[in-house]
């Protein structure tokens, strides 16, 4: 299935006022004090730093299972995507391997993945954390999107800085450290048709094989390589009658 459209870097000034008015400023706060937090637990200054990386690195993966699960939860219920999108979220629980050794996309590893409905009571613990930033990250996905928003999704990422010290988070789990991370969807991606495997256990494998989903932009007849010049993958020759028309064109000229 293909990715969804990810928020750009650069954004308008509308853009940034609209996410730092709408939680981006109390999500810094938030976020100062996980980091203070997962330093303690893990007694690694650079554990926090590591888990920005890796969410950078799986984004694609855990952007396109959200994506995936709430196209699916529409079919099934017959919900629009914007009420799915705005009631659900992918909730990913990992654990640091403080390993200097490992690559940063091996440097978490995967616990469990649910797709999990706010008002659940098992949720009622995490739920509030999605909340972080959400306002300002749906103002955002309706300025870039414009008429055809369709709605913003949300996945939350639990993580345990000292996964293996049975005797201090037993049965209180105080030592998750939560992240979240929204992103708008348009009605053509929300209207995206599935692949056959189910989006989880793709998202599995991805995280724990390490690998690292990538989106093209497109081809164009004329260059030898796709038109993002291959920078979403490793570069790649056009197939053979895609060359063949640029022969041809170039006979013309």
């Amino acid at each position: 299935m293909s990715g969804v459209r990810e928020q750009v870097d650069r954004l308008s000034t509308e853009c940034q006022k609209a996410a730092w008015n709408g939680g981006h400023k109390h999500g810094c706060k938030f976020y100062r004090t996980g980091r203070d937090r997962a330093t303690e637990l893990s007694g690694d200054p650079k554990a926090w730093a590591n888990m920005m990386e890796w969410v950078r690195y799986h984004h694609s993966s855990l952007m396109n299972a959200t994506l995936a699960e709430c196209i699916r939860t529409t079919q099934q219920t017959g919900e629009s995507f914007r009420d799915v999108s705005s009631s659900y979220f992918l909730q990913v629980s990992v654990a640091y391997r403080a390993d200097p050794s490992l690559p940063i996309e091996q440097k978490f590893e995967l616990r469990g993945t649910h797709f999990v409905r706010r008002d659940d009571p098992m949720s009622q613990g995490i739920a509030p954390f999605v909340e972080v930033g959400r306002q300002g990250a749906v103002k955002m996905g309706q300025m870039e999107c414009g008429s055809e928003y369709a709605g913003t999704g949300s996945y939350l990422v639990v993580a345990r800085f000292r996964p293996n010290d049975m005797s201090y988070y037993a049965g209180s789990g105080q030592d998750g450290i939560p992240f979240v991370k929204h992103f708008g969807v348009n009605r053509d991606y929300a209207c995206a048709k599935l692949a056959c495997r189910h989006p989880l256990a793709q998202l599995q494998d991805n995280i724990s094989s390490g690998r690292k989903m990538r989106f093209c932009c497109g081809r164009t007849p004329r260059d030898d390589t796709c038109c993002c010049g291959g920078w979403t993958h490793e570069l790649m020759r056009l197939d053979a009658d895609i060359k063949a028309v640029k022969v041809e064109d170039d006979d013309v000229d």
